[in-house]
């Protein structure tokens, strides 16, 4: 029986890097604010900001308030690339002064 908890273990743990989302390479990129939208939820919308980065890639990120709105601004933005697959995450960082 402790065998088969310990191979339990060792399966767990060598999934974790596969399923965490900030595991990987995480560097900074900047853009600039196109537009804010909203996705409903229970607790009310999730925010997001729709950034052009410098690579004419338009993203989204997540904020917390919508006073963090600035149209037409330079943003600051935390890319956290997957090690192993899935698409890129990007999270504001706050703005260029």
């Amino acid at each position: 029986m402790a065998i088969f908890f310990a191979i339990v273990v060792l399966v767990i743990l060598g999934f974790l890097p596969l399923v965490n989302k900030n595991f990987g390479e995480i560097y900074e990129i900047s853009g600039v604010v196109e537009s804010i939208t909203g996705v409903p939820s229970d607790e009310g919308d999730r925010l997001f900001l729709m950034v052009r980065l410098d690579d004419g890639q338009l993203v989204r990120s997540y904020i917390r308030r919508s006073t963090f709105y600035k149209q037409g601004e330079t943003v600051r933005m935390a890319v956290i690339k997957p090690r192993f697959f899935g698409s890129n995450r990007y999270r504001f960082k706050g703005y260029v002064e």
